[in-house]
């Protein structure tokens, strides 16, 4: 079972990004450079580390996968925000569709997946019922990085802002 220090490690993950954030947006570029890559760090790497360290702590499969995406939460509502000051709620709403915000969630699952399914292997647990739809998600991360890798995902970028540009005109 997992105690209350284990959710103590999703906050503080949480609260360094929003600070290396806030560092990268107020300060000059060397202290800005060194607090972007804390903050990239802490997007990129948070998933699989806290889903990984949760679990191993007793947290249930569905409570790890609701906080091991906190930052990338957090970015896409960052993101929102500023968005709604400029753009109209049907425009801020579409660029959830993003293929970049779409792709940092797609990438938590990926990771999550990752992360449970070796943790299974380790422990010696059969890779059954919902392993297998962690082996699936991984199967589509593979088939969709292995799709989107001749073109950057650039057409399935084109198709977003096209169809953007007749939902909003422009």
């Amino acid at each position: 079972m997992a105690t209350r220090a284990t959710w103590l490690a999703p906050a503080l993950v949480l609260a360094t990004s929003i600070g290396a954030c806030s560092l990268y947006d107020t300060t000059g570029p060397p202290l800005a450079d060194a607090a972007l890559l804390v903050y990239a760090i802490c997007l990129v790497l948070t998933p699989a580390l806290l889903f990984a360290w949760l679990r191993a702590r007793g947290a249930s499969l569905a409570a790890a996968a609701v906080a091991a995406p906190c930052v990338a939460v957090a970015w896409v509502a960052k993101e929102f925000w500023e968005l709604s000051a400029v753009f109209s709620a049907g425009e801020t709403l579409y660029y959830f569709f993003n293929p970049v915000s779409l792709g940092l969630f797609a990438t938590c699952a990926f990771q999550m997946a990752s992360a449970e399914l070796v943790a299974r292997r380790r422990a010696g647990r059969p890779l059954r019922g919902p392993a297998l739809v962690l082996a699936g998600i991984l199967a589509l991360g593979g088939a969709t990085a292995l799709a989107a890798r001749g073109s950057g995902g650039r057409e399935l970028f084109y198709a977003y802002v096209s169809l953007h540009a007749r939902l909003f005109g422009g």
